[in-house]
């Protein structure tokens, strides 16, 4: 009964749910399989192979255009691996509310004191332009999808 009322306790402060909320993040994307999807690896083989073989045919002195094709193939690989990483972010974030709803913590406080304490570290070149570049979408976008809970 003490443990039970430390705890609740504890769910009034939002520092305190911000452990809950990256365990249940991080389950999230476990339950919803997103670690070793064959999109993900299909995408990162494409990426590494456009990557070794533009090095080859530029060391071969290839035609530019072969060249030129290859490193389109290389970033438009990356650009959809990172797209696919963004989605996989969002979706988590949702399902996390979901899992922490279901264990009596407010899922939507406990995932939006994680993404709070995110903005304070967030980068501004992320803010602005790091989501194109990386796998995981900006804080606010974060907070607007939790919002808007899709």
């Amino acid at each position: 009964m003490v443990l039970i009322a430390w705890w609740r306790a504890l769910l009034q402060d939002d520092t305190a749910l911000i452990l809950p909320a990256t365990l249940a993040h991080e389950i999230a994307h476990q339950a919803l399989g997103h670690p070793g999807r064959r999109i993900l690896r299909l995408l990162t083989h494409l990426q590494c192979a456009g990557l070794a073989f533009g090095v080859l045919a530029m060391a071969l002195h290839a035609p530019w255009p072969l060249i030129l094709v290859t490193a389109v193939v290389t970033v438009a690989a990356r650009l959809c691996l990172d797209r696919t990483y963004c989605h996989d972010e969002l979706a988590a974030d949702l399902h996390a509310v979901t899992l922490l709803d279901r264990a009596g913590i407010p899922g939507r406080r406990a995932i939006g004191a994680t993404l709070a304490e995110d903005a304070a570290a967030e980068p501004r070149w992320h803010a602005l332009t790091g989501w194109i570049f990386t796998g995981h979408p900006t804080v606010s976008a974060r907070l607007r999808n939790l919002r808007q809970g899709r």
